[in-house]
């Protein structure tokens, strides 16, 4: 059997494959000087002292930045600002950045490094979210070691229990997990001459980037032109500032560009991680397998600071019951900070950590029930019109259950277990529940903009990145099958402050629905706009005409009444939306 010819090609494919595609951490520029950046030597101690004298002296050095040189608020952090730019009289983690320098090889800045001489106090050091939650702890910010509490209820739990034939409680510990993309945390700051600065690194949101920097800065968003696509990976891990302040900071202070570019272990010191998590269920359920009662608890070390922390909690609380109803169910949930490294975004957003303890449950349930796994979660799976698991409205939908069926008849389920004297070896499934979008309760603003350019072009433009998801292809593929024209009539420009409109983040499963959902608020007036000009310029009617490969054609014939360059000749079109993503 032959293989299929693929209909389309990814617009960003070729380049990708060929490594013709010039990342931001591919970037050069004259006088470019090269960045790096100093941690902390302790995960938990005082500045008494830093000193960087004779890495100034050193030859080749251009800039030392210190939080001194931090012009306005010496803070960041998404929703949260509570981590230190350049830290000024405490470290709380390894990877706390406390100098910056920039010379001009790499070589020479790292050296100079060693020459910057910072005297800490050594403190205690909390570990784990237990040591901090204890009445003498260290207290690692002003308000102490929590960071945030989550709690729903729903029914009476403990009458659910006396009802209960079967109960079981286990305890599950995640671990802590790193994002390793294939290009770490890098970019180049550029100075302009209006006292800004242009910023080309990999982020997942290119405005709120420019919102953090134009805090730290102070000094107006306009005058900071962020860059931000495309990326090699990120599964959230770039959505947090990381390198960004400081080479801005050396940029600023030296007048010259400033590239830095981590190394895997600089990566793996400083980026954030997936949050650890110790989950403890307590299920019950009656003789025939219908769950009664859920009673959960997780507590997630957040690390030294704040970024998404209380979110990702709330999304693990969220789904502590998945994608089944259970009458009776207790949900409580803290986020604890730690010395350990800073916990934040990361895909699936405390749901893999949820699902994997739930459906890990679930299993051993059915084992003590003597009831088939599958069997178990069909008898308790959502039905299309309930409501979510925050008894929350969401849209109807019975994929959960469309999902069990189609599993449930796959020859893998149903190989025999192949064991030795040392290996198992078996099969399982597993399901979950995850939406597209912010999360309840949250606002998630987001636009586009569609153009007609002088090139005569139909450019799509969004304030999203691609870090590898394939935006570029939903994009493309949404915009020629809704406006009717062919990929090789458009363009699309993303990750770009200067170039796009808001369009939010690139998290959250939410880019492919935001450009849905702004090509049809975009598509009727933007078709109008083009009809009305082209039956201008050939005298057809504009009801007529439709899009097509190449430019307006004959609604009936479908032979090319005029073609977009032509229709471009008489001035560029545009059409703007902004709205908020529809709530389930």
């Amino acid at each position: 059997m032959g293989i299929s010819k693929p209909s389309r090609i990814r617009p960003d494919g070729r380049g990708k494959v060929t490594g013709e595609l010039k990342y931001m951490t591919d970037l050069t520029f004259p006088g470019m000087l090269y960045g790096k950046i100093l941690r902390s030597a302790y995960p938990h101690a005082e500045i008494v002292s830093i000193c960087t004298k004779k890495a100034e002296e050193m030859e080749g050095v251009r800039a030392v930045v210190t939080h001194k040189d931090v012009p306005g608020l010496n803070r960041f952090g998404i929703v949260i600002p509570d981590q230190p730019v350049l830290c000024e009289d405490r470290v709380r983690y390894v990877g706390d950045a406390v100098a910056a320098v920039a010379a001009e090889t790499e070589d020479i800045a790292e050296a100079a490094l060693e020459l910057i001489h910072v005297v800490y106090r050594k403190l205690t050091v909390i570990d784990s979210p237990e040591k901090a939650l204890r009445p003498d702890a260290h207290m690692l910010h002003p308000d102490g070691n929590i960071l945030h509490r989550a709690f729903f209820s729903h029914g009476d739990v403990e009458a659910g229990f006396q009802s209960c034939h079967t109960i079981l409680e286990e305890t599950y510990e995640l671990p802590r997990q790193m994002h390793t993309y294939m290009e770490t945390e890098g970019g180049v700051a550029v100075p302009e001459h209006d006292g800004g600065f242009t910023m080309y690194a990999g982020t997942q949101h290119g405005y709120k980037d420019r919102f953090q920097l134009a805090r730290i800065f102070g000094i107006p968003e306009e005058k900071i032109r962020i860059v931000s696509s495309p990326m090699g990976g990120s599964f959230g891990g770039k959505d947090e500032l990381n390198i960004q302040p400081y080479a801005a900071l050396l940029a600023r202070k030296s007048g010259r560009p400033v590239k830095i570019h981590q190394t895997r272990p600089e990566s793996v010191r400083s980026g954030i991680k997936r949050h650890p998590m110790k989950i403890t269920i307590k299920t019950g359920a009656d003789q025939t397998g219908k769950l009664l009662a859920h009673d959960v608890k997780i507590i997630a070390d957040t690390g030294a600071y704040a970024t998404l922390g209380p979110a990702v909690l709330d999304f693990s609380a969220e789904h502590a019951a998945g994608p089944y109803r259970i009458p009776n169910i207790r949900t409580e949930g803290i986020s604890v900070f730690t010395n350990n490294g800073v916990a934040g975004e990361f895909r699936g957003f405390g749901g893999n950590q949820i699902t994997f303890a739930l459906e890990t449950h679930l299993d051993r349930l059915s084992s003590m029930l003597h009831i088939d796994p599958l069997e178990l979660r069909r008898k308790n799976i959502r039905k299309p019109h309930d409501p979510g698991p925050l008894e929350h409205r969401i849209a109807p939908t019975d994929g959960a259950a469309q999902v069990l069926n189609i599993i449930s008849a796959s020859p893998i389920l149903k190989r025999k277990h192949q064991t030795s004297r040392y290996k198992r070896r078996g099969v399982g499934a597993a399901i979950t529940m995850h939406g597209g979008g912010l999360g309840y309760g949250r606002m998630d603003a987001a636009g586009g903009r569609l153009s007609l350019s002088s090139d005569g072009k139909i450019t799509a433009s969004f304030g999203f990145e691609e870090c590898g998801q394939g935006i570029l292809a939903a994009i493309e593929h949404i915009v020629t099958e809704e406006l009717g024209c062919a990929a090789e009539d458009i363009s699309i420009v993303i990750g770009d402050t200067a170039k796009v409109p808001k369009s939010g983040s690139s998290t959250a499963s939410r880019g492919t629905s935001m450009v849905w959902h702004a090509i049809q608020r975009l598509k009727k007036p933007f078709l109008a706009q083009l009809k009305k000009r082209a039956a201008e310029w050939s005298g057809c009617s504009a009801e007529n005409l439709i899009l097509g490969s190449a430019g307006l054609r004959d609604l009936y014939t479908k032979e090319l009444v005029v073609t977009y360059r032509e229709l471009a000749e008489k001035g560029p079109l545009t059409e703007e939306t902004a709205f908020d993503f529809p709530t389930t």
